[in-house]
């Protein structure tokens, strides 16, 4: 039998039932600021409103993990729901299962808020897929021994070059990324709107990239330099 002080884990847990309390309401006081959601948003609006409903419902899968962890197995807290001396726990799960569907439906109910939160899981797979591309590029090619400054600088210039390429064509097609033309049969605009963050990303790394491999290209040419300089004075 598996007895549960439900008592005794929300006052131990009690900082976590905080902490979902604030993210709900932010994310609930976020979805109403209509204006912002519907119309033309900006970054700082889309991250929050993600952002605060994605934290609300991690927040309520770590209750339930601390939970599993008190009581044992996925088994156990299924047996401890049949317990007629556990209602307490069952009225706590049905009140924590109302609480997802009252604040994700009326957010979801909008198409524009089901595309920003796309795109902003569009943004989290397409940056590690860019990385591991760059990645991949620099570790294929020819082994630059003392050179690999410079072989990191023309790497970068070119992925910066192909960035503000397809940037450039996003900007003369904004059709693309138009919350607008997104419907649940049209992923593309939030799938566009992403690439555009990300390619913002990946051209501001590129150009430390850049920035970084001339200047240790240029330090290692100096390095090279003096050290002949050295060696011409030894033999001379």
């Amino acid at each position: 039998m598996s007895d549960v002080n439900l008592a005794d884990f929300i006052e131990a847990n009690s900082e976590l039932f905080v902490v979902l309390g604030v993210f709900s309401a932010l994310a609930i006081y976020i979805s109403n600021i209509s204006s912002a959601i519907t119309q033309s948003p900006n970054v700082g609006v889309r991250v929050g409103f993600v952002g605060s409903l994605l934290l609300a419902l991690l927040t309520l899968l770590q209750i339930y993990r601390r939970l599993l962890n008190r009581i044992g197995s996925i088994r156990e807290v299924i047996e401890a729901h049949a317990e007629a001396n556990n209602i307490d726990l069952v009225l706590f799960t049905t009140s924590m299962s109302a609480i997802v569907p009252s604040l994700a439906l009326p957010i979801l109910s909008r198409e524009t808020a089901i595309y920003y939160i796309l795109e902003i899981l569009f943004v989290f797979v397409l940056i590690p897929l860019f990385a591991g591309v760059i990645y991949n590029i620099i570790d294929r090619a020819p082994d630059a021994g003392r050179w690999f400054s410079a072989e990191i600088a023309i790497t970068s210039v070119g992925v910066l070059w192909i960035s503000l390429k397809l940037r450039e064509y996003l900007n003369n097609h904004p059709d693309f990324s138009d919350p607008a033309l997104f419907s649940l049969n049209n992923l593309f605009p939030a799938l566009g709107g992403a690439l555009y963050w990300v390619l913002n990303f990946v051209i501001m790394s590129s150009l430390m990239g850049v920035f970084f491999g001339i200047t240790d290209t240029i330090g290692e040419i100096q390095e090279e330099y003096g050290s002949k300089e050295s060696d011409d004075n030894e033999s001379g």
